[in-house]
């Protein structure tokens, strides 16, 4: 066998020195736009769900057992991430700055898993540039270092992924468990990948060995989840949350609102229509042209899973930030179908170069006033400067109707809103601004513009705010 000489064994080295660089560019970019953000005040769902959970469970023990902390603040939820977080804060400081670390940690794991499912699939360099693909989207970077489930069920959820595809279905049992006692609208995820499994079973696996094993490992998401509710109903006499039953919305409007604004999320906006059109470009070539079974089964159930929960989430209660798992499925299924077309691999690279600097340019550029994109940073910058004002003019014992998130931001000091311990004693929320004497409104309010309106009219306007897009006001009301 033929030795390598020093140079080659230095080129060899160089080489691998390399591909190590390449492969950390996709998170040198997270850590470069989030490390910043770390030290952000809590924001909208964080604040007054996730926060105050996460540190009651802190003082009282981790658990995954209902009743370990009050309903009215797990909300019925499965307890795995606020169980980590719990952990975290009484390992860590417990200050903002190091709570951040965790999702942080979090979402740079959700970009190496996403490369070594990208692996199996294609070669090491599009694997790579897959990961600054999803590094690159505002919905993954506004996420990456929020105290939020849906980053930790994301990487549940590509594990399980990984998993199931090459049949090592313990493991799928083990991660699709996780990723449903993270959040239980996860169970959609699991119910896909159970028919995806009988369908298997039934029609292509012409050796049933071991197949009821195998059923049991997937059937293991659910049966965790029917036990929880169990715990739950005989802990509180309920099997959900009652104030989440009516978030479910049975009108056709309503429905057909949701499903639009899902699917403009998850396949249009911020720069994901060229992905998408690449995409349907890919699949007709993949699937007509080539006709690979493999690929039409790992593409049949890739978006049987997003638009199962898409269609899930259009009847439930619906937010932006919910749909980061589905567009994460939605890149990894363009990744296989990129992979898998016949061009050379230099035209791949720059197809996927070309996407993600379409997308980390709308992110950077094109934000809105929520935790769905990097526009919730603004949001905050103007909630702070509102609160300190407010400090600053001493209203500590002025009437005060505000908005929903100006609320905790005004009360909890915890949050990193406020500049002093000094508590405010007579805050109320937006519909009782008659009897305040100060309104207080900024831009993600989702009130009543009737009263806006009358508000403007009536009453005095203190001082005004505004950071790019964001906004924010103090009116004063001369009558009360």
């Amino acid at each position: 066998m033929k030795k390598n000489t020093p140079s080659e064994k230095d080129n060899d080295s160089i080489r691998k020195l390399k591909n190590y660089f390449v492969f950390l560019i996709p998170v040198a970019i997270l850590l470069v736009i989030k490390l910043p953000h770390l030290n952000l005040p809590y924001f909208w769902d964080e604040a007054w769900s996730y926060f105050p959970a996460i540190k009651e469970m802190a003082k009282n023990g981790p658990s995954l057992l209902p009743g370990a902390i009050p309903i009215n603040i797990t909300k019925g939820h499965p307890q795995l991430f606020l169980s980590i977080g719990a952990m975290w804060m009484n390992f860590s400081s417990g200050s903002i700055f190091a709570m951040r670390i965790l999702p942080m940690i979090i979402s740079i794991g959700v970009l190496i898993i996403s490369f070594l499912f990208m692996q199996i699939n294609t070669d090491k360099g599009i694997a790579i540039l897959i990961m600054l693909l999803i590094s690159s989207q505002s919905l993954f970077l506004a996420q990456s270092s929020l105290l939020l489930p849906e980053m930790l069920m994301s990487f549940f959820l590509i594990l399980s992924l990984y998993s199931f595809l090459n049949e090592r279905y313990l493991l799928y049992g083990l991660f699709s468990t996780l990723m449903v006692q993270t959040k239980e609208t996860a169970l959609i995820f699991a119910l896909i990948f159970g028919i995806f499994f009988l369908y298997k079973i039934l029609f292509y696996q012409k050796s049933k060995k071991h197949w009821g094993a195998n059923l049991i490992y997937v059937m293991l998401p659910g049966l965790f989840y029917v036990l929880f509710l169990g715990l739950h109903y005989y802990k509180f006499n309920s099997f959900f949350y009652s104030e989440h039953l009516s978030h479910v919305d049975m009108n056709w409007a309503t429905i057909t609102d949701k499903l639009e604004r899902a699917f403009k999320v998850i396949f249009k906006e911020k720069g994901r229509l060229p992905i998408t059109s690449f995409l349907m470009v890919f699949l007709f070539v993949n699937i007509w042209k080539y006709k690979s079974t493999k690929n039409i089964q790992e593409n049949l159930l890739i978006l049987c899973l997003i638009l199962a929960f898409i269609l899930f989430s259009a009847f439930n209660f619906f937010t932006l930030r919910y749909m980061l798992a589905p567009m994460l499925l939605f890149i990894l299924m363009f990744g296989i179908n990129l992979s898998n077309i016949k061009i050379g691999n230099t035209y791949k690279y720059l197809i996927l170069i070309a996407l993600s600097c379409t997308c980390l340019w709308e992110s950077i550029t094109n934000k809105k006033n929520s935790d769905a994109d990097l526009g919730y940073v603004e949001v905050i910058h103007v909630q702070k400067e509102m609160v300190q004002y407010c400090e600053k003019i001493a209203l500590y014992d002025t009437p005060l109707a505000l908005s929903f998130n100006m609320i905790f931001a005004i009360r909890e000091p915890e949050l990193g809103y406020r500049s002093t311990e000094k508590q405010f004693t007579s805050i109320s929320d937006w519909k009782h601004f008659d009897q305040a004497r100060y309104f207080i409104y900024e831009s993600t309010f989702g009130g009543s513009k009737e009263i806006t309106d009358y508000v403007k009219n009536n009453f005095t306007l203190i001082k005004s705010f505004e950071n790019k897009h964001a906004w924010g006001y103090i009116y004063r009301n001369e009558h009360h």
